[in-house]
């Protein structure tokens, strides 16, 4: 699907993508990519597939969005695989957007992180 967006600019996807803009000139531009460019301003050609238009799994509500992250979390912590986490102890992005089927940018993840690792635990 073609999108159209009022300013010159290039969009970097969370999973690696770029797409370049030019003003006023319809750019095609992969569904997987579709809430990101609507995001940013980017006006679809056509009408959006009603399906399309309401699939986003991201929570809007920062305390449910806080409690689904929260929980995926725990899911990695449980999980206890190696690879789930950097070098540094976060973990990484991808295996956390499996878990919550969305992606978060890195400071939105090293914030709630550093607030989950001071919940107490059940042990506590």
């Amino acid at each position: 699907m073609k999108f159209v967006l009022n300013r010159d600019k290039v969009i970097t996807s969370k999973l690696g993508h770029a797409i370049g803009f030019v003003k006023g000139q319809p750019t095609h531009v992969p569904k997987g990519m579709w809430n990101e460019v609507l995001a940013v301003g980017a006006v679809p050609e056509d009408d959006l597939p009603e399906a399309a238009a309401n699939t986003s799994k991201e929570p809007q509500d920062p305390g449910e969005r806080q409690t689904m992250i929260f929980a995926a979390f725990e899911a990695l912590v449980l999980g206890g695989k190696r690879e789930s986490f950097s070098g540094t102890g976060v973990p990484h992005a991808k295996a956390l957007a499996a878990q919550i089927g969305f992606i978060i940018d890195n400071k939105e993840r090293d914030a709630l992180w550093q607030e989950f690792k001071q919940l107490p635990t059940e042990k506590e």
